[in-house]
């Protein structure tokens, strides 16, 4: 089963947090440009390991943890095991992995999450750079779930007082019915 899968491998290896860089556009264009764009970009994560490695309570995030094109094992390379996209042009972006032992699912890998997006913009002049992953992508959604919660609230009471108020022709059966949902989900919620 999945459980035990997460159980033997870890859970992030078996939900893995990516990083996806486009590089600005003519950056790769011939092979001097592109070598020093990769230098660069392997200086930028060791930087960014180093900004996100601030949690004593976690395992410690190295550059080591990094693999793609311009890093492998922590030391920098032209030769390394990243792959390319094409797509729009030759180089158009790159995939670095990401081998952490850090559950993305849980509150410490969000943190995680949160503090290597924190320190990704510092170097976008390099390019545009993505966290990509179940865990950043489950963050994500989360997130927007419950900035957008309030207004899904008001239109359920909308839609409540519309159709109990339509099918009884009373104003008390959708009040009745608005109070009883609204102390529902503050029971639920802890309110």
């Amino acid at each position: 089963t999945l459980v035990a899968l997460q159980g033997y491998f870890g859970v992030a290896s078996l939900f893995p947090t990516t990083l996806i860089i486009v590089p600005k556009v003519g950056v790769m264009g011939d092979p001097v440009t592109r070598s020093q764009w990769l230098d660069d970009t392997c200086a930028a994560l060791t930087a960014i390991a180093n900004a996100v490695n601030t949690d004593p309570n976690v395992a410690p995030f190295t550059a080591s943890s990094f693999t793609g094109a311009m890093i492998l094992n922590g030391k920098c390379t032209t030769l390394g095991a990243g792959q390319w996209s094409s797509i729009g042009g030759s180089y158009s972006a790159t995939e670095v992995m990401i081998n952490y032992k850090v559950d993305p699912f849980a509150a410490d890998g969000q943190a995680w999450i949160v503090r290597l997006r924190k320190a990704l913009e510092a170097h976008h002049g390099l390019g545009s750079w993505f966290v990509f992953g179940d865990g950043p992508n489950q963050m994500d959604v989360a997130n927007k779930t419950y900035a957008r919660f309030p207004i899904m609230i008001v239109l359920m009471m909308c839609a409540v007082f519309l159709v109990i108020g339509i099918s009884f022709g009373s104003v008390m059966a959708p009040v009745r019915a608005a109070l009883c949902l609204l102390w529902m989900l503050a029971v639920t919620f802890g309110l």
